[in-house]
């Protein structure tokens, strides 16, 4: 599988004001955008109208609505945008960028950049933000379902599991690591096992009708029953063996009649003799799993499947195997797709972590500490947000930098205000958090 580089990108923002003397102090009326009513931006400390912000280059204008720089502000271009892209934030909003071809495509039925372009039986949209294309669909979380459950793919549904379970038709499965306690709750699996396999038996026939140019084609099967995809050569769901075997590398034994993983028996407990038939084998050509190191010598090399190797440094200097992913249906229980990682927008599978909660990394950190692991700080959903950085394994907002990494962006805080510079436990020189 090919090896991705990670481009974490920072947004700078650059003033240009008159070097005249002497200087009138003005009055602040912002800080940031928040502060300026509905249509107005806060540029030196000033609440102007959108379509007056100061630039000198069309790269400072908002493309997706074809803005281009004219005698000194952003206005709208008479001339249709160029088509080229590499993000769909350079697209206008009835399209995104196909990163097969480069070029702006209008958006595929039942795609959307806002809720707006939804109809009023599907009426949210799935994208993270209007920068990148989602699907329309009846929710995203249970605000969006007025008291019911948001059960993926995005239906609103009375139907609830407990804690740490995803319902599957009409069946509540326990997620990754998790058991059934026997009184229908999920306990975390123990270390317990009796060692005996189960999933003998044939895989069922083709079941309902499916479509499998739809993405979410798979997902759909696997709700209607002992499924896991489409098949394209007859659009039956069908439960697929290599699929089943995959999926099951990590989260236990392949059923095939039920087309579900069953809980692995765990190391050491299981009946039989110990120690027959061990070390034969073991640890040769052994492919690195989740977080672990994928890049030798300068080279990245391939992972286990299902994963991809992402590095950084030309050549490789580091990296480490990933769930690559553009929506949160691409990622295993528990993890959620961390998206606007790559050039393209899309990313690898985290379990985000907001300010105040704990983490084991995050994004920024000069040591790649998302390498290592899952549970990271979330990147803010705006590009001039405070970094949200692990500080001794919890998330803070970290609104300054002395030296700064990235001279010229601004960091406003999204609680409260930015703190005094200080050393700062995991960060280089000295920060400022948010309080």
């Amino acid at each position: 599988m090919p090896s991705r580089v990670v481009h974490l990108s920072f947004l700078v923002v650059a003033l240009v004001g008159g070097a005249a003397c002497p200087t009138t102090v003005a009055t602040i009326q912002c800080e940031s955008a928040r502060e300026c009513d509905a249509g107005k931006l806060c540029v030196d400390n000033q609440c102007v109208a959108a379509d007056a912000v100061p630039c000198t280059t069309d790269d400072q204008c908002n493309a997706a609505n074809n803005e281009l720089c004219i005698d000194g502000t952003c206005q709208v271009g008479e001339d249709p945008p160029d088509t080229g892209c590499t993000l769909s934030s350079e697209c206008s909003m009835t399209q995104f960028c196909n990163t097969a071809t480069g070029l702006c495509a209008d958006l595929p039925d039942g795609w959307c950049r806002q809720a707006s372009q939804c109809p009023a039986e599907l009426p949210t949209c799935s994208a993270q933000n209007d920068s990148v294309p989602g699907r329309c669909v009846e929710c995203v979380d249970a605000d969006d379902c007025g008291g019911r459950e948001c059960v993926h793919p995005g239906v609103c549904s009375d139907y609830t599991c407990p804690p740490n379970s995803t319902p599957i038709g009409d069946v509540c499965h326990c997620n990754q690591g998790y058991v059934d306690d026997g009184a229908g709750a999920c306990r975390p699996q123990s270390a317990e096992g009796e060692g005996e396999g189960e999933g003998e038996g044939d895989p069922p026939g083709p079941g309902p009708e499916c479509d499998p140019e739809d993405m979410l084609g798979g997902l759909m099967c696997m709700l209607s029953g002992p499924y896991n995809t489409c098949d394209p050569s007859q659009s039956k769901c069908v439960c697929d063996e290599l699929t089943l075997l995959l999926s099951c590398l990590f989260s236990g034994e392949p059923n095939f009649q039920t087309c579900l993983c069953d809980e692995l028996p765990a190391e050491g407990e299981g009946e039989g003799d110990p120690g027959e038939g061990e070390g034969e084998g073991e640890g040769e050509g052994e492919l690195p799993g989740a977080n672990e190191s994928c890049v030798s010598g300068g080279t990245a090399g391939d992972c286990q499947p299902g994963l991809d190797c992402v590095w950084v440094g030309d050549p490789p200097t580091s990296g480490s195997c990933k769930y690559l992913c553009d929506y949160d249906l691409d990622c295993p229980a528990a993890l959620s797709c961390a998206t606007g990682i790559f050039s393209d927008g899309s990313g690898f599978c985290a379990d985000e972590r907001a300010p105040g909660e704990a983490c084991n990394g995050d994004f920024y950190h000069s040591a790649n500490t998302w390498m290592g692991t899952d549970t990271l700080c979330a990147l803010p959903p705006y590009v001039d947000l405070a970094d949200n950085r692990c500080v001794s394994g919890t998330c803070e907002e970290v609104c300054a930098y002395d030296p700064d990494p990235n001279p010229g962006t601004y960091r406003d805080c999204y609680y409260g205000s930015c703190g005094d510079l200080h050393v700062v436990s995991g960060i280089d020189g000295e920060a400022a958090l948010c309080e």
